[in-house]
């Protein structure tokens, strides 16, 4: 069994693995964005119509 170093091809590697590390964080960035924003607009949902059971109606139309 041979074993050869070649740091050239190590240097492209890391290259490589720092593009997919980049582009694994984008979409779980982008995963908890849309799971955050999901998140606000049910709790506009629930405390619309928390106001509307208390007698106050709200003035905004929250759309689906």
């Amino acid at each position: 069994m041979e074993f050869s170093f070649n740091p050239g091809r190590s240097v492209e590697t890391v290259r490589d693995l720092g593009g997919l590390t980049l582009l694994v964080n984008l979409g779980i960035m982008i995963f908890w964005m849309v799971v955050g924003w999901r998140a606000m607009k049910a709790h506009e949902k629930i405390a619309q119509m928390v106001e509307r059971m208390a007698g106050k109606e709200v003035p905004t139309k929250i759309e689906e």
